[in-house]
């Protein structure tokens, strides 16, 4: 019995593309960044423990997406490439911090999501 016209299967150019090969964002997980206040600098640093790096942004937002940016960058020119395992991220409840801090989680797609909604 052939798909009825409008049978999914039938309408779908995808099922007979290539298989593809693994990409970066098919699994991975979401890291905690410890945003923490630089008064000398007047912003944010946005520390990434698992990965020992940090990056800054002049307020909480720009230091959220600058870690998501950096997570990203470090996918596709270190650990992708190299075949190199991405470390397990550290939970939550153990993240290390001062008072004062805020962690949150962070993905490399996230920044690309927001790259779309400025119209960038």
């Amino acid at each position: 019995m052939m798909p009825a016209k409008n049978h999914p299967e039938k309408n779908n150019p995808a099922r007979d593309l290539p298989e593809e090969e693994p990409v970066r964002d098919k699994i991975v997980p979401v890291y905690p960044a410890v945003m923490h206040w630089d008064e000398d600098h007047g912003g944010y640093e946005a520390i990434l423990p698992d990965f020992g790096m940090q990056t800054c942004g002049g307020s909480l937002a720009d230091a959220f997406l600058m870690a998501c940016d950096f997570l990203r960058c470090i996918l596709d020119f270190d650990y992708t490439p190299n075949g190199i395992p991405m470390p397990a991220p550290t939970p939550f409840g153990s993240v290390p911090r001062e008072e004062g801090d805020i962690v949150l989680l962070v993905h490399p797609m996230l920044y690309a999501m927001d790259e779309k909604a400025l119209g960038d």
